[in-house]
């Protein structure tokens, strides 16, 4: 497969070619469309490809989504793959199979990371070059000896939509023993974390999005008692494994290098010991960004910030590393929950996890659609629990 690896191939590849489509509508495409949009590439899909169309938006950035089966292929076509390199192979071969395996091309991912990666690492050199994350003195460790998972939904448990409340209720219902389990909202952070004002003024104000707040709060947890953190879309299906709570860091990992690293993780399913430096840097990094800054100008900072801690702080990425890949098909669940349910289907979006990232930005589910299977087998368990 044909391969970018620098942004001047990217801008010469789409500035001659007369049909462009890209494949894949996940995160590695937001990327990819943000660095496009600040870069100014002269870029113009005319489709976005993916394996099929239920359970996907109809346009994505403005471009229309198709499934590779109705898409009208032409032999000029550009195939740009924005997707995570564990699935190019399996991709490449759909695409053989409609003769268009020599039009496409894998993006190194190391090359677009890179423009905001450089930006963010800029903002807070100083704070790397002096390591003042080691001066600050917010969320020092205290002394407990509960075992936490945390999770977060500002508005209350009463007003989240059913699907979190239906994650909570799995998430409780396979945590291992003696494990407390706690929703942080904007009533009850202050009992556990400390902010700086102008971070909870900001907040306040809108100037800071409530997932960059939770972003925050969730390494102040973490650095202060440890544990894990489970977003409010998590869904277990299984026991959470007691290794979980046994590694200095913890997250799930394909085994991919992502921004510009050799490590894998997701800020979803996140956790560590209580006084783990990783998440002390972050969340100093974070208040320290946030002295000269209006706004978290990159969405994705907490990887940047991740991907940094990796870089200049001795042994964070052995860490990680450390780490046996596990739950690759996280995410694989929440492309159907719109499709009619089939047992063959959710076992294998479920094999070999033991929890499933899914959404609640979702609507118009059918009665018999794997959203509603989940819904009631949630119900059918907690009757059994009672």
């Amino acid at each position: 497969m044909k391969r970018i690896e620098t942004l001047e191939g990217l801008i010469g590849l789409c500035s001659g070619a007369e049909h462009i489509k890209l494949y894949g509508a996940g995160l590695r495409l937001a990327s990819f469309m943000e660095i496009v949009r600040e870069m100014n590439i002269p870029l113009a899909p005319e489709s976005i490809l993916v394996s099929a169309a239920k359970g996907n938006p109809e346009t994505a950035f403005g471009i229309p989504v198709v499934a590779v089966q109705e898409a009208a292929f032409h032999d000029t076509d550009v195939i740009l793959l924005t997707i995570s390199e564990c699935f190019t192979a399996n991709v490449e071969q759909m695409l053989a199979k409609c003769g268009m395996a020599e039009n496409c091309y894998e993006i190194d991912y190391k090359m677009i990371d890179s423009i905001p990666y450089q930006k963010v690492y800029e903002a807070v050199e100083p704070f790397v070059r002096d390591k003042l994350w080691l001066q600050g003195s917010f969320n020092q460790p205290v002394k407990t000896e509960k075992r936490y998972v945390w999770t977060c939904w500002w508005q209350g448990e009463t007003a989240a939509p059913e699907l979190v409340k239906a994650c909570w209720r799995s998430q409780r219902r396979y945590l291992p023993k003696d494990t407390e389990h706690v929703i942080i909202t904007w009533d009850n952070f202050k009992d556990y974390v400390e902010l700086p004002d102008r971070v909870v003024e900001m907040a306040q104000k809108g100037e800071i999005i409530l997932a960059h707040l939770a972003d925050m709060v969730r390494c102040c947890l973490l650095y202060r008692y440890g544990g894990i953190w489970l977003d409010a879309t998590v869904y277990m299906t299984a026991p959470l494994p007691e290794m979980c709570f046994t590694h200095e860091i913890w997250t799930r990992s394909t085994g991919e290098k992502i921004y510009c690293t050799n490590s894998s993780w997701v800020t979803w399913f996140l956790g560590g010991k209580q006084g783990e430096e990783l998440y002390r840097f972050i969340m100093e990094a974070f208040f320290y960004y946030l002295k000269d800054h209006d706004k978290v100008y990159h969405y994705y900072m907490i990887d940047f910030l991740i991907a940094i801690a990796c870089t200049e702080i001795a042994g964070i990425e052995e860490k990680f590393n450390k780490i046996p890949v596990n739950n690759r098909n996280a995410t694989e669940l929440q492309k159907h929950l719109r499709e009619t349910f089939d047992e063959e289907l959710y076992r294998n979006c479920t094999e070999d996890t033991f929890l499933q990232k899914l959404t609640y930005k979702g609507n118009g589910y059918g009665g018999n659609s794997i959203y509603c299977y989940l819904m009631e087998k949630d119900r059918e368990s907690e009757k059994g629990n009672t």
